[in-house]
């Protein structure tokens, strides 16, 4: 019978291949973040990353799944709230990237926009809902 390890919390918890749950629990106010790391190849999107005080301990997991910052292509989020969108700062300063994007809903972006500085923001309705990573591009030809 195999025995199940218990899950490390204090690391990135990998929940599917090449998806990473990069949160953790804040026991004081009782909050959960929860930040995921979806990886392809060499690239990497980050959904819902959390707030300015949440980022440090975001990125150390993403450091933990093995991927520099750089390799950040995009931000997805799923709603404008500061507990989601409030490190966009942070990781525009981090990953440096001049073609990174911000996804959500156009609605969202409205909104977003007065967090992120740089990146360029892109409306999940004008995008067909999803993003591509480049390793699937050459299937859609």
């Amino acid at each position: 019978m195999r025995q199940e390890r218990p899950v490390d919390y204090e690391r990135a918890v990998e929940i599917a291949k090449g998806v990473f749950w990069v949160g953790f629990y804040d026991s004081h106010f009782g909050l959960h973040c929860n930040p995921y790391l979806i990886v392809d190849r060499d690239e990497a999107v980050v959904i819902d990353g959390g707030s300015r005080p949440d980022f440090p301990t975001v990125m150390m997991k993403i450091l933990q799944a093995g991927i520099l910052p750089s390799q950040i292509r995009a931000l997805v989020y799923q709603h404008y709230d500061p507990d989601l969108c409030g490190s966009v700062p942070n990781f525009e300063d981090i990953i440096g990237r001049e073609d990174l994007k911000i996804i959500s809903a156009a609605a969202n972006n409205m909104f977003i926009r007065h967090y992120a500085a740089m990146a360029k923001l892109l409306a999940l309705e004008n995008i067909g809902s999803q993003f591509v990573f480049s390793s699937l591009k050459a299937f859609q030809r």
